[in-house]
């Protein structure tokens, strides 16, 4: 019976202590590169820029060890896009979108960010996964900008043992860090030839679509244009600037104000645009345009994208405005339609006024006489 209670514990110890062995016994490096645009971007032009991280597809098994309490898809710590953001590029992360529900989550500049993969390609060593990860930037200016060396911190094992309390533990466990290398990105200049003159610094490709929530008005009334703005290429629709939408001249509208709204369905962006309606004697709202840099056209080039503009028919108000509303309207004086009472106390005081007057006329006349009937007695 003892013997058999030794065997037993001798075949529990053997069972706990079962080393597992990984892909082999070496330590391939993890690799980090960017992966730049096709081809060269335009100034304003919104670009991903990608990063790559490249390891044994083998370690997808549980060769990387969690770097954090709360454990990540691919727990690796990378870092690089931080360093665009503070230089000549600027981040635009509305153009990013929702996270795909087959990407893995991995730390990125220090927060959780995802990446897409993996590719599978065969390696010398054996079959090697590449994840990406993309962000989209903007360099404002022409010029060569330099793109940091990318980094990945992480910690890997390739042998384990089952323990009886910790579960799988690691035996050759070590940390790492892997250093890709710089790259240069050259962007281009926006060309003067053909450059129309309500140009705004949109680029991409764009379409407009315009609507009015009311298809009649009053005059003196506002109205609200809503001119939507898509996006047919890789720049967003909503980073476009409100003010590159331009109206076609009216008398017959004056513009009170925009204001910007995001269309989360399909990454469009609404600019609402408040019109006073002035005259009766129009049946459409104005049209509205934008001027843009197509970078992807063949050759690229500027294009103008219009909408048709919605039926609106103004109408004369129910009640005709004042003479004084006129006036102002017109910048004249405004007269007033009721004259004022006089007090009694202003006639007497004008009354009294005026008796004085006289009497002072009548005794200079008086005086003026008497003086010449002496001047005649004297002659005599």
């Amino acid at each position: 019976m003892a013997r058999l209670s030794t065997f037993s514990s001798f075949l529990l110890s053997a069972l706990v202590s079962v080393v597992w062995a990984g892909p082999g016994s070496s330590f391939p490096d993890v690799a980090v590169n960017w992966r730049l645009p096709e081809r060269a971007p335009y100034a304003g032009e919104a670009i991903p820029v990608t990063l790559e991280i490249t390891l044994p597809a083998a370690w997808e098994s549980g060769n990387l060890l969690q770097l954090y309490p709360k454990p990540l898809d691919l727990p690796l710590q990378v870092g690089g896009f931080d360093a665009l953001a503070s230089g000549r590029f600027l981040a635009v992360p509305e153009f990013e979108g929702a996270p795909d529900p087959a990407s893995r989550t991995v730390v990125v500049d220090g927060e959780v960010d995802h990446a897409q993969g993996p590719l599978l390609t065969e390696g010398p060593s054996g079959r090697l996964a590449t994840y990406t990860i993309r962000h989209w930037f903007r360099a404002p200016r022409s010029g060569v900008i330099e793109l940091p060396a990318p980094t990945a911190h992480y910690a890997v094992a390739t042998e384990f043992r089952e323990d009886f309390v910790q579960g799988r533990v690691p035996v050759d466990r070590r940390t790492a860090d892997a250093v890709g290398s710089s790259a240069e990105l050259q962007i281009l200049e926006l060309p003067e030839e053909g450059r129309p003159f309500e140009f705004a610094g949109a680029v991409g490709r764009f379409e407009l679509k315009a609507t009015t929530p009311a298809p009649t008005a009053s005059a003196g009334e506002t109205v609200d244009l809503r001119v939507t703005v898509r996006s047919l290429g890789r720049s967003p629709a909503h980073d476009v600037d409100p003010r590159s939408i331009k109206l076609a001249s009216s008398d017959a509208f004056t513009e009170q104000g925009r204001t910007v709204d995001a269309d989360d369905s399909n990454g469009a962006q609404v600019v609402t645009i408040s019109l006073l309606a002035r005259s009766p004697s129009v049946d459409a709202l104005p049209t509205a345009s934008l001027a843009y840099f197509d970078p992807s056209g063949e050759p690229p080039g500027y294009a103008l994208a219009m909408a048709a503009p919605p039926t609106l028919r103004v109408v004369q108000g129910s009640a005709p405005p004042s003479d004084e509303t006129a006036a102002m309207a017109d910048g004249s004086d405004v007269l007033d339609p009721e004259p004022r009472s006089i007090p009694y106390w202003t006639i007497g005081v004008l009354s009294l006024v005026f008796a004085l007057a006289v009497a002072s006329v009548i005794r200079r006349h008086l005086a003026f006489g008497e003086a010449r009937a002496d001047a005649s007695s004297r002659d005599a």
